[in-house]
């Protein structure tokens, strides 16, 4: 399978418990490739030990997730992450390296041992670096940054990476207004530009209906819904699933769902 088959990713009938706590239940989705997946859901339902299924840090049964048609479970760890780029909730900021060269450790997976970074390694570092707005941060310790621009580099370090899959647990956490817009915005730039397939755990309804183009949502380990943000964000599905009463209403540009409290 290539870049161009219809499933980037392709997970079927995953089940994953801890012990005898079962976290995911028969989950089943595929995507293809350049689309941008929202997985919604509440506390404790299962979203980021689906991300880490995907990535292949969990040991599930045999042939439940594939990328690009094969088995996660068969890559060796530089392969996965030649494919797949990671951004964690959250990451310690080393502050004796420079955003620059927190940026070029996303080629890591393409290197040999001990061997240095090449022309075209610094190259992709810098283009990440542009795509993704932060040359003016590329000689600041990273230790000095803020939230949000810290964000921006875990990105573009993944960008750096040149992986074809980006999984995403909650980039927009801790975030104001403002912040979250721009990793979002940043996020479909990065899609229109380098046709990456996203992966997206968000806990905000409203950002997961205006920004991905299909949403997954769990309970209790098991997918209750998945569709366009239009088929999955109904005030009877987000009652069930939430607890919660909402109005649902049609956003005034662009027509996505719209999640407004009850009173």
């Amino acid at each position: 399978m290539t870049r161009n088959d219809p499933a980037a990713i392709k997970v079927d009938a995953l089940s994953y418990a801890y012990g005898a706590n079962r976290i995911l239940s028969d989950v089943s989705f595929t995507c293809t490739p350049g689309s941008i997946v929202a997985v919604l859901g509440p506390n404790g339902s299962g979203k980021t030990t689906l991300l880490r299924a995907l990535f292949g840090w969990l040991k599930p049964a045999h042939r439940t997730v594939f990328i690009e048609g094969k088995d996660i479970l068969s890559f060796t760890r530089p392969e996965a992450a030649r494919r797949i780029a990671h951004v964690a909730q959250s990451a310690d900021a080393e502050s004796a390296f420079t955003v620059r060269e927190t940026v070029l450790m996303g080629r890591a997976p393409h290197l040999r041992f001990l061997e240095r970074e090449s022309r075209t390694d610094r190259e992709k570092a810098e283009a990440a670096l542009r795509l993704t707005d932060i040359v003016s941060l590329a000689d600041r310790d990273i230790g000095t940054l803020s939230g949000g621009e810290w964000k921006r580099v875990m990105l573009a370090q993944a960008l750096a990476q040149d992986a074809e899959i980006l999984l995403l647990d909650e980039p927009t956490a801790h975030l104001d207004l403002a912040h979250q817009e721009d990793i979002l915005r940043l996020l479909r730039k990065m899609r229109d530009e380098k046709g990456i397939t996203i992966v997206i755990v968000l806990h905000d309804l409203n950002s997961a209906s205006l920004f991905s183009e299909r949403i997954i949502l769990l309970s209790k380990g098991a997918v209750t819904a998945d569709g366009t943000p239009e088929l999955v964000l109904t005030p009877r599905t987000i009652k069930e699933v939430y607890g919660v009463n909402v109005t649902v209403i049609p956003h005034p540009q662009s027509g996505k769902p719209c999640i407004l409290p009850t009173g």
